[in-house]
């Protein structure tokens, strides 16, 4: 199952990171994404971004009281919830 992680922000960014690291050790069939590790450097980033979150069946999104109305973090929100309408996409805020 591939799990799509957002986060916006320093604290929210190593959240993400050790999650995604947490995650994949833990439940082997988990195939976690996060941009700031799983996009190589040089890469056409929005479209790598893109077929992420087209491709997640599950979204986690890290929110930080940094963070809660950042657009970034809105904009992930939102393509995530519109992939819910199109398949089986699950997404849940992770409050820090």
């Amino acid at each position: 199952m591939k799990l799509f992680i957002s986060w916006s922000g320093e604290r929210s960014r190593a959240v993400a990171n050790a999650f995604r690291d947490w995650i994949s050790s833990v439940i082997h069939d988990v195939v976690a994404w996060v941009s700031d590790e799983d996009i190589a450097k040089g890469a056409n980033w929005p479209i790598n971004l893109q077929r992420e979150l087209h491709d997640a069946k599950f979204g986690m999104i890290c929110v930080t009281p940094e963070n809660v109305a950042e657009p970034w973090i809105l904009f992930e929100a939102g393509a995530l919830s519109r992939a819910i309408d199109q398949a089986n996409v699950r997404v849940c805020p992770y409050l820090l």
